[in-house]
């Protein structure tokens, strides 16, 4: 009954959220949708559901609904952020001229993947499912193998005796575009990854950054606070992937970075009053390395929403220690400050290691050993060589984030609510400063 109507939900969402009657046609590494030209331009990564690219957007007609137009970026740049948040609204193009080429992100969904998608789009689709750090949904569509229709592009390609990339679906195959906003910073893993030891986060950034990452996960988990929609409404939505690869970093106009949450693929969402689960109810989905206690275990409690959000918590915990790890503390050397390495390296082996860990190897040291990565002293110190109260207050949010117990794990709502604290009073005490900075000048003169 539930895969039902399940089903019945999501197919409600795709005859819903088609946005016009014109049919896409690709070749498979071209579009035209929406009286746009979408070309695939540069793989940026791939994983279980699909390859993510690179792609340019050059509208053919001045239509100010579609949803690649400037006209629509502009009246979705316009949200303000949330009551109680401080996180700042993209910044507003002065551009009014629509028929611009711009760069997107577009998720290469096979046949196969349909019901990842699916999910994905239904959640996008929820009314008021908008927020200053989710990553910005576009548009989804299907090109079945009789849309696909050769480009001149891809002739020219194979004249020039160029295959076509064995990474991009054959015109044979059903294939499933998802289209959202582009970031050329990339991820949060990749921005890590990149960074060189002497590069680091100052105290200001990490705050910033562990804010719009409480901000946008608070959103989702408490979705139905944000939105009533009625008793059939939504009440929460769990992610169960996040980690720091499914983190986009945006850059604002001021140089700082916006993370954004992505991939909702894995996601379940909740009602009111039943709880029902719509999406994949398993115990064990997600990436290991990342994977909770009770998921590795095989013990996650299917029945009970808070059990899923407590994962999310968890694997926030261990993206709160990727970014502590890269802040600069004061008092630490630069001998002691090393380069990046994912959560639990250190127990993998070689500094070298990418290869990506087993559910029974993350089982036998979360699980087994009841380890976490390792922390520093001086995340803990409240006196300035430490880092001062503001590092202190996200390193104690971590370790209460990755608990072995879920219900005694903190709270999206309650990160927040700690980060607004120190945002706060370091305005307070910026504020002092300034005003002590000219009683001093006028004492002089």
């Amino acid at each position: 009954m539930e895969k039902k109507r399940e089903r019945s939900d999501l197919e409600g969402q795709r005859q819903s959220g088609k946005q016009s009657q014109q049919q896409p046609k690709s070749n498979g590494d071209y579009a035209f949708f929406e009286n746009q030209d979408i070309t695939l331009q540069q793989k940026l990564g791939s994983g279980k559901f699909g390859s993510v690219w690179r792609a340019v957007v050059e509208p053919k007609v001045d239509d100010p609904s579609s949803p690649f137009s400037s006209s629509s970026e502009q009246q979705q740049q316009q949200l303000q952020p949330l009551q109680g948040s401080q996180s700042s609204p993209p910044p507003t193009s002065n551009s009014s001229n629509t028929c611009i080429k711009k760069d997107v992100a577009v998720k290469v969904f096979t046949g196969k993947d349909e019901r990842s998608l699916s999910m994905e789009r239904f959640i996008y689709d929820l009314p008021g499912m908008a927020h200053p750090n989710l990553l910005r949904y576009l548009a989804a569509f299907e090109l079945r193998p009789y849309e696909h229709l050769p480009s001149e592009d891809s002739k020219k390609k194979q004249k020039k005796g160029k295959a076509k990339s064995e990474s991009i679906p054959p015109p044979s195959q059903r294939t499933f575009w998802l289209v959202t906003e582009y970031h050329r910073t990339g991820s949060l893993y990749d921005y890590l990854s990149r960074q060189k030891n002497s590069e680091k986060f100052t105290v200001h950034q990490l705050l910033s950054l562990v804010h719009g990452l409480a901000s946008g996960l608070s959103f989702l988990h408490n979705f139905g606070d944000y939105h009533h929609h009625g008793r059939q409404g939504m009440s929460s939505i769990a992610l169960r992937d996040f980690k720091s690869a499914n983190i986009i970093l945006a850059e604002n106009g001021n140089g700082s970075l916006r993370p954004l949450i992505a991939d909702l693929g894995l996601a379940v969402v909740f009602s009111f009053g039943s709880g029902e689960a719509f999406g994949q109810a398993l115990e064990r989905v997600g990436t290991p390395r990342y994977m909770a206690p009770e998921v590795l275990s095989g013990h996650l409690d299917l029945t009970t929403p808070a059990a899923y959000l407590a994962v999310d918590m968890y694997a926030l915990g261990l993206v709160l220690w990727e970014l502590l790890s890269r802040t600069e503390v004061e008092g630490e050397t630069e001998e002691n400050f090393e380069s990046y390495r994912p959560p639990y390296q250190e127990y993998l082996g070689a500094e070298g290691r990418r290869v990506p860990p087993s559910v029974a190897e993350m089982h036998s040291l979360v699980v087994g050993r009841r380890l976490r990565p390792s922390v520093k002293s001086g995340w803990f110190g409240r006196n300035s060589r430490g880092g001062g109260v503001q590092v202190v207050v996200v390193a104690e949010s971590m370790v209460d984030c990755w608990d072995v117990d879920g219900e005694a794990r903190l709270k999206a709502a309650t990160l927040l609510m700690r980060m607004e604290a120190l945002i706060l009073e370091g305005e307070k005490g910026g504020s002092k400063e300034e005003e002590k900075e000219v009683e001093e000048e006028v004492f002089e003169v």
